[in-house]
């Protein structure tokens, strides 16, 4: 598979996950609150990942969708805190799913 039709792939996933319910999520996760995000995002604030950057990705979100794109600032975690932070839970809930206490 030719790195385009990947990288279109990947982002056709994106849109939709974005757009479907996450309730089902809630529970498979262990989170304590419900997660009532779903449909058309009107904006889209993004890392330099080559998903959100490539023509194809504006031409399908800003284009298409009529999202707004924007662009985090390169190497500035504190820029996206709140993914970051989530991130981070997820990685120490992942890992303590890895190794529980004995």
């Amino acid at each position: 598979m030719s790195k385009s039709i990947k990288t279109d792939n990947e982002g056709k996933r994106l849109v939709k996950v974005s757009m479907e319910r996450k309730d089902h999520l809630v529970g498979i996760n262990g989170c304590g609150h419900s997660w009532p995000c779903f449909g058309k995002p009107a904006i889209i604030f993004h890392d330099r990942g080559k998903i959100f950057t490539s023509e194809r990705a504006r031409q399908v979100l800003v284009d298409r969708l009529g999202i707004i794109t924007e662009q985090a600032p390169p190497y500035a975690p504190s820029a996206k805190g709140t993914v970051e932070t989530l991130f981070r839970w997820m990685t120490q809930h992942f890992e303590k799913s890895l190794h529980p206490p004995h």
